[in-house]
């Protein structure tokens, strides 16, 4: 039985990303499809309007080849390494006492009471 999204190209390159630097998970899965079909790094890059650099990274991360590279693990890693960058990335969000010190200090808890009320 075949399916129709596997006869019909995806053309990514035509959304309108403004500013987008990452991967979506429609890239992903366009690159697992082409990469099924034998095409080539060069190939897969023309296909989603990105650099051939970028395809061949997004497929060695995390330990793929070519061959054993799967969309939904690619998913996964990209999830938990922005999780990663994220994590503990200002003090202030890791401890409730300095963000309480730094309201009181900066007199914004009566500013803040205030602007909520009008």
């Amino acid at each position: 039985m075949q399916h129709i999204w596997r006869e019909a190209p995806i053309m990514l390159h035509l959304i309108p990303m403004i500013n987008y630097k990452r991967l979506s998970d429609l890239e992903r899965e366009e690159i697992s499809r082409l990469l099924s079909q034998q095409c080539s790094f060069h190939e897969i890059a023309r296909a989603l309007g990105r650099n051939v650099s970028t395809i061949s990274r997004e497929i060695g991360a995390g330990g793929c080849n070519q061959y054993n590279y799967r969309a939904v693990k690619a998913r996964n890693r990209a999830r938990r390494n922005a999780a990663k960058r994220k994590l503990g990335r200002y003090k202030i969000d890791d401890r409730p006492g300095l963000q309480m010190y730094i309201r009181r200090k900066l007199g914004l808890n009566g500013r803040l009471a205030r602007l909520q009320k009008n």
